[in-house]
């Protein structure tokens, strides 16, 4: 049996039959109590009574009320043990509370079991396996449910049809969200505000706004009542777009309909305004929110911050994030790497190095976001020594450097021509298992043709070659430009030749 924590024995006297652990095991739900129910549990098959299905399926209901999919399966494997047979109910429960925690795999597996067992699924487990594919965001598993209800001849309902309208929400599936509404009409299932709100949340992450709007504006005449989930994600569909002024009209229109705002629909509105560079406006509303019920969170004050960043308004960045640090006694993450991206964009490196030193102490430890924009910052305002300095400190910091590390760090060699610092940071990149993109390649090659290094920039452009990175224009124009200048014209002319042609030259000898 599955471990528990708890073995002393809970009911020598009182629990005299397998009834009396059922009902003590039911009604450790209400409470919570898992780590009881499976000592119960344990306590039932160490004593002369004989657990029933009705005692494994109390026990897994607990786990699945407690979200905790694992060991819901484990009592469920235990029974084989016990020569019992696990009935409907045990693969509903279990299947729910893989659904609960995403684990669509360990439900379709689940699924999958049933033949062996000579159970049929029912409407419940269906729709129980296909909300476990729509947490994870799996359509197409959702989809192919849906349809294998039809052949077996189970009976969908519209909490069938919510739940794959959910998965296409998540993945902006909109033909499919399309066809399932028609599919709900030829069924003549009549489509919930939920329906619509995951048809709303569809249509926005396929850009389609103005769409969104005018399913929220139909609502009313298919007598289905808008909530704040409602507005929400058709808030959410015009900050995708960058549809801000849409976005504060419906905030607007909310207290008309008694409808409160709340802090995702703000937060959505927030960062409309900051798709569209609408700094102040981003402010004010942020403004608004400390003044009202609502309690900023970490998106909220994020996307505030990132507004005014993005507007390379450092200064005022900055004082947000000392006011958030004052309140919670302590920046998050996002709003102090809004800082530094606002240092960046302003070209202001020194604040840059400073507030990155101070985020210890003043909010949360810099992330490899953080160290991204403080090399960037520095390589753009041509501190080529601090950028590398920087790049150099994320492996003692114990943080994992990606591409864009790499790519803001070799930036800083391409103006002053650091072409040999440039190629040792591309070989350290392939030591730490780091793939180069084009952009690598592109900025390396710039590094050389600044000082004419025609060797190094042939050497490129045959491991471009031999990893399959096709030269962009910008890359194309750095090898001609180093051969150039180093008036290597027959290189230049068989470079040119192989650049127009199918790259056949640089995959041979280059010298």
């Amino acid at each position: 049996m599955v471990a528990a924590p708890l073995h002393a024995s809970l009911s020598p006297a009182k629990l005299q039959t397998t009834i009396d652990y059922n009902k003590r095991i039911t009604a450790c739900k209400s409470g919570q109590k898992w780590q009881t129910a499976l000592a119960l549990l344990d306590e039932l098959l160490a004593c002369r009574h004989r657990p029933s299905v009705v005692s494994y399926n109390a026990t897994i209901s607990v786990c699945e009320g407690c979200s905790l999919w694992a060991l819901a399966v484990d009592v469920l494997k235990d029974m084989d043990g016990r020569r019992l047979s696990p009935n409907i109910i045990t693969y509903s429960t279990c299947i729910s509370a893989c659904g609960r925690a995403a684990q669509w795999q360990q439900a379709l597996w689940l699924m999958g079991c049933l033949g062996d067992r000579g159970l049929q699924a029912d409407l419940i487990l269906y729709n129980a396996s296909i909300t476990a594919c729509e947490k994870a965001g799996r359509w197409l598993e959702a989809r192919r449910l849906l349809l294998r209800m039809r052949d077996e001849r189970v009976q969908s309902d519209v909490i069938s049809y919510n739940a794959v309208m959910s998965a296409c929400d998540k993945t902006g599936e909109v033909d499919l969200a399309f066809g399932l509404l028609e599919e709900m009409d030829q069924e003549r299932l009549r489509p919930s505000v939920i329906t619509m709100n995951a048809w709303i949340g569809v249509l926005g992450s396929a850009f389609q706004w103005q769409k969104a709007l005018e399913v929220l504006r139909g609502l009313k005449p298919r007598h289905l009542q808008a909530s704040i989930v409602t507005f929400g994600a058709a808030v959410g569909a015009c900050m995708k777009s960058g549809r801000w002024q849409e976005a504060l009209s419906l905030l607007e229109f909310l207290p008309s309909t008694r409808i409160e705002a709340n802090i995702v629909t703000c937060s959505a509105a927030i960062t409309a305004c900051d798709k569209a560079a609408e700094w102040q406006r981003a402010l004010g509303l942020f403004g608004r929110l400390k003044t009202s019920s609502m309690q900023a969170n970490t998106v909220t004050t994020g996307a505030a911050a990132s507004a005014l960043g993005n507007a390379s308004n450092w200064v005022l960045a900055l004082r947000l994030l000392e006011e958030v640090a004052h309140a919670n006694g302590k920046a998050d993450a996002a709003t102090s790497n809004a800082v530094i991206y606002g240092c960046e964009k302003a070209a202001m490196w020194r604040p840059t190095l400073q507030f990155l030193g101070d985020m210890r102490h003043r909010a949360a430890p810099p992330s490899i976001i953080s160290y991204n924009a403080a090399i960037s910052a520095c390589a753009n305002c041509g501190e080529w020594e601090h950028a590398l300095a920087l790049f150099a400190q994320i492996a003692r910091q114990r943080l994992q450097a990606d591409v864009v590390s790499l790519n803001s760090a070799l930036s800083a060699c391409v103006d002053p021509g650091l072409w040999s610092l440039a190629v040792d940071l591309l070989r350290q990149a392939s030591s730490s298992r780091l793939t180069p993109d084009i952009l690598t390649y592109s900025l390396a090659l710039g590094a050389c043709s600044a000082t004419a290094q025609w060797r190094p920039t042939l050497a490129l452009l045959k491991e471009m070659a031999a990893v399959q990175v096709q030269p962009d224009p910008a890359s194309q124009e750095a090898a001609l430009r180093s051969t150039e200048r180093a008036q290597r014209w027959f290189e230049s002319a068989q470079l040119l030749q192989s650049l127009t042609g199918s790259l056949r030259y640089l995959r041979g000898d280059l010298s």
